[in-house]
């Protein structure tokens, strides 16, 4: 059992977000929803990432006081790691001033309940110009097989290797 695993639900004509991705995660065995696109990469990187062995979208939403004031905040993810660690993360375009009051209240709740906060934006998410479009399609082919295949490994790896081959005759 893990802290958190299913979301709260947010209907899709909430004004939350600018677009709306649904897949179906392996990882966590269930459909999962987001409202951006830059929230649905962030659900990528952590999909595919070995290190990571659970994530709940929008787990948990609280109150916090700033400036004598009650404010409610809906955190992005929760991550559970492979090695124990816990950390909430909250994700926002570097540029958009809406979400730097939410991500500032977000980190200030985790201080004050002594849990790990990372802010995700799309310099920490994009790590390259192919990054997120590689694991998009390494995740879609994921999503095919049910079971662990005993070579999965190599597959994957013909995979690579075959689109590799492509590009590089294409070029």
């Amino acid at each position: 059992m893990y802290r958190y695993e299913k979301p709260i639900e947010r209907p899709r004509s909430s004004k939350f977000g600018s677009n709306y991705w649904i897949f179906y995660s392996r990882k966590v065995r269930r459909r999962v929803a987001v409202f951006s696109n830059l929230e649905y990469e962030n659900i990528l990187t952590l999909e595919m990432d070995s290190d990571v062995e659970w994530y709940c979208e929008y787990p948990l939403e609280t109150t916090v006081f700033v400036g004598g004031k009650e404010e409610k905040i809906l955190f992005d993810v929760w991550v559970k790691k492979v090695d124990g660690n816990e950390l909430f993360q909250g994700v926002s375009y570097r540029d958009s001033s809406n979400s730097h009051k939410k991500i500032a209240m977000q980190a200030k709740w985790c201080i004050q309940n002594g849990l790990e906060f990372e802010f995700r934006n799309e310099k920490n998410i994009h790590k390259g110009p192919y990054f997120i479009r590689n694991l998009s399609v390494l995740s879609s082919r994921a999503r095919r097989f049910r079971t662990p295949a005993p070579n999965a490994d190599q597959i994957m790896q013909s995979i690579l290797l075959e689109k590799l081959y492509k590009n590089i005759i294409h070029v």
